[in-house]
């Protein structure tokens, strides 16, 4: 096991083909600066796996409250997408899916 921050990975640049993020950057004072290392220490891409915050799960921890996700700090689709815009390069695209609610009309399967 590696302890690391996710600000800081302990890691060199490009040492994996893909990194995923989740259920973390909820919990992280500068997610920005958490994509910005994942970024770094990947060679192809990012996984980010959160809770939409305008999702039904993500009303009722909102709702919840004291508890550990009391704390987090939820982000609706159009939130991460205008935060990772500036560190992604301009030939990626960013795309994003629901795993929750598969049968959703409309939704689109993970890659």
């Amino acid at each position: 096991m590696i302890r690391g921050d996710a600000l800081a990975l302990p890691f060199q640049k490009h040492s994996f083909d893909l990194v995923a993020v989740i259920t973390s950057l909820e919990f992280i004072a500068l997610p920005d600066q958490a994509h910005v290392e994942a970024m770094r220490v990947s060679r192809q891409g990012l996984i980010l796996g959160v809770i939409n915050k305008f999702s039904l799960l993500g009303w009722r921890y909102r709702k919840k409250g004291g508890s550990i996700w009391g704390q987090a700090r939820l982000f609706s689709p159009g939130e991460l997408i205008n935060m990772l815009k500036p560190i992604v390069p301009k030939n990626s695209r960013i795309k994003y899916r629901t795993t929750l609610f598969p049968l959703i009309p409309g939704a689109s399967k993970l890659p």
